[in-house]
Order: structure tokens, then C-alpha cells, then sequence
């Protein structure tokens, strides 16, 4: 899940994985649009999930791995990415 954390403008959210045998190769996994949202205290924060990814159809980590997010266009207060994990 992403959340502005100011006003922004539409732009793409990026998930990418790195292989523990490649960290330095960042592989595109997902991506989602943000919508465009004008900061106020009488709106809510658009929550934006990554669609292709939930609990019926998580990603699956090996030993090493790690996940990176981004996005396309700079947002100068950030954007809050929430990842959930758990260990089998």
C-alpha cells in the first residue's frame, strides 16, 4: 500500500525486486498509478495497493532478496509505502 504524504500528481508506483544472487539487478515486479490528490483536512488519503499482490497471492521471498518501491515523479514530502511479511 502507498499514501502521499502532500499534494500529488498522478504518477506510476514502481515495485521492484532484487535477487540475492543479483543484488545490484532490480527486476520491475508491479506497478500501480497514484492518483492525483490535493492535500486538505477535509479529504481523505487515497490508499493505493499494488492490485496483483494480496494474501491469496503474495510474493514469495528467497533467503536475500529484497523488495524496492519508487516512483516516477519526485514527491518532495515522500510517499509512505506498507509491506506486511511473515516467516514459513
Amino acid at each position: 500500500m502507498a499514501l502521499p504524504r502532500a499534494t500529488a500528481t498522478v504518477s506510476s508506483l514502481v515495485l521492484f525486486l532484487a535477487k540475492s544472487a543479483t543484488p545490484s539487478v532490480y527486476s520491475t515486479i508491479d506497478s500501480e498509478l497514484l492518483p492525483a490528490y490535493t492535500m486538505a483536512t477535509t479529504t481523505a488519503i487515497p490508499e493505493t495497493s499494488f492490485s496483483n499482490i494480496s494474501e491469496s497471492t503474495p510474493i514469495r521471498l528467497e533467503a536475500g532478496d529484497k523488495l524496492y518501491v519508487g516512483t516516477q515523479v519526485a514527491l518532495v514530502a515522500g510517499i509512505v509505502f506498507k509491506a506486511e511479511w511473515m516467516d514459513y
